[in-house]
């Protein structure tokens, strides 16, 4: 797996793609891929339980939002655990460093570090994104039945790159006991559709 940083960033965590894996018209993009390669004996085609989005990146099997944050995974609730699953990772390859210091100098280690690092960050960010697109819902449902007029605060989730965490940004839009302009019911009709599922 390779990696690019987006601009402004220090880390890379956009998978790189190469152009290397054929596209099928037999199998859709949710389709298990059958592998090429030397058959072994008695054994039929290796299947690759993991859409192309997913294979791009270091452990595919905690991979839960494509490059267009779709959900590639049953719920929120399963990607939460996969960034979960993928912060344990990082933790414990920062407690093998500080345990044993020399292990930086391992080809191993930094190729596990940079693949999980770079994995956890995109990741990270598309379940923030993913919240966010959930909150915006939440909004406009408020705002068409005319039920913001007590105020609005919103806690914007974000994946801090620094502790490798999601935090959330607490802020005031709408003071309590302000009386709201239609302007507001029609601020959130033109979002996106992120964190829908990759299979609808």
């Amino acid at each position: 797996m390779n990696y690019r940083a987006a601009e402004g960033d220090s880390i890379p965590s956009i998978p790189v793609t190469l152009g290397l894996e054929p596209e099928s018209a037999m199998t859709a993009a949710t389709d298990a891929i059958a592998e090429e390669g030397k058959p072994e004996e008695g054994r039929g085609a290796l299947l690759v339980p993991y859409v192309p989005a997913a294979r791009r990146f270091f452990l595919p099997q905690w991979v839960a939002f494509d490059d267009e944050d779709r959900l590639l995974v049953g719920s929120v609730g399963e990607a939460e655990a996969h960034v979960a699953s993928m912060q344990r990772y990082v933790g414990v390859l920062h407690a093998a460093v500080s345990l044993a210091p020399y292990v930086v100098a391992d080809p191993e280690y930094q190729r596990k570090r940079y693949g999980m690092l770079g994995q956890l960050v995109n990741q990270g960010r598309a379940l923030a994104r993913c919240y966010t697109t959930l909150m915006i819902r939440i909004v406009q449902q408020r705002a068409g039945a005319q039920d913001l007029d007590r105020g609005l605060s919103l806690s914007q989730p974000y994946f801090d790159d620094q502790r490798l965490e999601l935090r959330m940004w607490d802020f005031t839009v709408i003071p309590a006991g302000r009386i709201i302009s239609t302007w507001w019911s029609r601020t959130f009709e033109s979002t996106g559709t992120a964190c829908s599922s990759a299979t609808t």
